[in-house]
């Protein structure tokens, strides 16, 4: 009944509605046999910001069972932010890499990553774990690898973000890393150089002696970062559209956000209402996306009390322009 496509507000297809884009699901990756556990971290050129990605400098790892190490430096092709170089000491000095001074041997980020992967395929049941990863270092190495198409190359990897399982065990104190390493170590470290983050946070993992297993009820697979990553960019593209109607008070700022996540404006809601009214509307709510779960909500709430103020905001706009 109602076809697919993608289109963005200014440039949209009216015929089309785009397909579903589905909300990550970060449920625990199973395993089979004993998971190998790997430290993991990454230097950058600077923060998240918004949706633009920092690119990395340093990529570091440590398998905590063996104590083998991986590490490269990456030659960046933007320039790296002044506060980012004063924390990790890592700067451009006439197209050459430096490390507090000293020069490095450098390499493209494709080669970087080629390297790391081919390091981590060594190792069975891969569980990568990063401090703060889930919101920083997972979604810049899977941005990285979607690029060059090699996602699929770490499908069988499991991600843990250690923060969550440091809350878990330490709710009431700071969770930075150096912090943790103070108070349970009684150790202090290179803070910013991965290498050294890497190797903190495998004597914080060893450390707290949880069972592989309870490590691995923290973890999540790269394709719901992947995921994650779609659904974010897609709020952030149609939000902005569906302003007037949580102004209005049609629904409120988290509906909206589910609406504009799974691939929505205002201009589709438009369309939709224009071909069938509250039922085409309430159709494509419920409808399962690719992970067999309804688009936007299949809530009794969602589905009779805001699909008809929807309705009747495009009725009221319908009937005002021919005032």
């Amino acid at each position: 009944m109602y076809q697919s496509g993608i289109g963005h507000e200014e440039n949209v297809d009216t015929e089309k509605i785009p397909d579903p884009i589905p909300k990550a699901n970060f449920k625990p990756v199973k395993v089979n046999g004993e998971p190998t556990v790997i430290a993991f971290d990454l230097e950058t050129t600077g923060l998240i910001e918004g949706r633009v990605l920092p690119q990395i400098t340093q990529i570091a790892a440590t398998e905590l069972e063996s104590g083998s190490e991986f590490q490269t430096y990456i030659k960046p092709t933007i320039e790296i932010g002044r506060e980012a170089s004063d924390i990790t000491g890592i700067a451009m000095v006439n197209g050459e890499m430096t490390v507090n001074g000293e020069v490095v041997k450098s390499v493209p980020v494709k080669s970087g990553i080629e390297q790391f992967i081919t390091w981590v395929s060594r190792f069975r049941n891969v569980c990568l774990i990063a401090h703060n990863g889930r919101r920083f270092d997972f979604p810049i190495l899977v941005s990285i690898l979607r690029k060059g198409g090699n996602l699929e190359k770490i499908s069988t990897c499991a991600f843990i973000d250690s923060m969550s399982v440091f809350r878990k065990l330490y709710s009431k104190q700071s969770l930075k890393q150096v912090d943790l390493v103070s108070t349970l170590l009684g150790e202090t470290y290179d803070a910013h150089n991965a290498i050294a983050d890497v190797v903190a946070l495998g004597k914080l993992v060893q450390f707290v002696k949880l069972p592989a297993w309870d490590l691995m009820a923290h973890s999540f697979s790269p394709r719901a970062v992947s995921m994650n990553m779609d659904f974010n960019n897609a709020k952030a593209l149609n939000l902005p559209s569906l302003s007037p109607l949580v102004s209005a008070g049609i629904f409120k700022r988290p509906t909206a956000e589910n609406i504009a996540g799974s691939g929505l404006q205002l201009v589709h809601l438009k369309t939709l209402h224009s071909r069938g009214g509250e039922d085409a509307i309430r159709d494509v709510f419920k409808m399962n996306n690719s992970e067999g779960l309804p688009r936007v909500s299949s809530n009794k709430k969602v589905l009779e009390d805001v699909v008809p103020k929807i309705a009747f905001y495009f009725e009221n706009q319908q009937a005002n322009s021919f005032n």
